[in-house]
């Protein structure tokens, strides 16, 4: 909506954004990206742009950045109306409830907290985060296990040359990081980021964008790459590095796949066979991690058409199964528990 002439689009894009931020509150980590896509979009009006002449400079600077201000204005009046009106609803409930909008505040210190300081938690996640972008889920062992392998000890290498990286600070998260080095290699979707396809796709794409980007002054192009990795320093530099963070991504990925154009541009022979290797690939994944799926697997001897329903529930959690099983046999149906 930002090159068209009306203002329809951008006030349903701002209604989006003041509905997202009422769904959780991590929105708050795009916000830094957000900002500086606004900047560039307002403030770098591209090669194709008229220039005013004639004008005494401050004129021509307001008439150049008006049109910019204009569109980004409508974007947050109406993501401040949807906030107000809808989003807010859940920080005023737990400001009630705790005094804090976020959530319980020592849960939301505990999620920030680190024995790093500041530089030193963002080169490592920097490092850990582009280690799990390149993810193999849904690749079959056969190719997996060799590449994961390469992948580990490419890993640690870094580690290791990175004197920030070492003491006995770094222990607990050096456990956590070597769980998934060399544990076992599960399709688990709690571990599990965006597949192979998203690292060989994303990066060439995003060096093309930013290099176009940059030769004709595009905003657009250049205001989704500052998206994209204002979020990752964002979230690099303000949280702690867990297994778990992938799903935080969620969040930018799909903002960012207008960037993957360069691959649906190719002509020729080269752009058969980069579409057909991209869907055949897409297809082996989408299969394999459908039917192994540590979770809910079809096939193999944990598949979930020979479990009851208590070892499906518990099936990530075994420690939880005898539980359940002496509640199910002991406790009557119309009995309630309490701890």
């Amino acid at each position: 909506g930002w090159q068209e002439r009306g203002s329809k689009s951008l006030a349903l894009a701002g209604l989006a954004f003041g509905l997202a931020a009422g769904t959780k509150s991590t929105v708050a980590l795009a916000l830094p990206g957000l900002a500086l896509a606004a900047l560039l979009l307002v403030f770098l009006p591209g090669r194709s742009a008229a220039q005013p002449s004639g004008e005494q400079p401050v004129n021509r600077l307001a008439s150049r950045l008006r049109p910019g201000l204009s569109r980004l204005g409508v974007i947050l009046a109406s993501g401040l109306a949807a906030f107000i009106l809808f989003g807010m609803f859940i920080y005023a409930q737990n400001q009630l409830a705790y005094g804090n909008p976020l959530s319980v505040p020592q849960w939301t210190g505990e999620l920030l907290k680190s024995d790093l300081s500041k530089s030193e938690r963002l080169a490592k996640n920097l490092l850990l985060y582009t280690f799990q972008a390149a993810d193999l889920t849904g690749l079959p062992a056969v190719i997996r296990q060799p590449l994961a392998e390469f992948e580990a000890n490419l890993v640690q290498a870094a580690v290791q040359r990175l004197p920030a990286l070492q003491g006995a600070r770094f222990g607990r998260w050096l456990t956590q990081l070597n769980r998934i080095l060399y544990g076992p290699q599960t399709v688990h979707e709690d571990q599990a980021w965006f597949g192979p396809l998203f690292l060989l796709l994303f990066l060439p794409a995003a060096l093309i964008q930013a290099i176009q980007g940059l030769r004709q002054r595009d905003p657009l192009r250049l205001g989704l790459l500052g998206l994209t990795f204002g979020f990752l320093l964002t979230q690099a530099y303000v949280q702690e590095w867990s297994p778990y963070k992938g799903r935080y991504f969620v969040l930018v990925v799909p903002l960012a796949m207008p960037l993957l154009l360069p691959w649906l541009e190719l002509r020729g022979l080269a752009g058969r066979l980069a579409r057909w290797g991209i869907v055949i690939l897409s297809l082996l994944v989408i299969s394999v991690t459908v039917l192994t799926n540590y979770m809910k697997p079809l096939s193999g001897p944990n598949a979930i058409w020979k479990l009851d329903d208590i070892r499906i529930r518990t099936i990530n959690h075994p420690s939880f199964e005898p539980v359940l099983r002496a509640v199910e046999a002991n406790v009557p149906t119309e009995a309630s528990l309490a701890t």
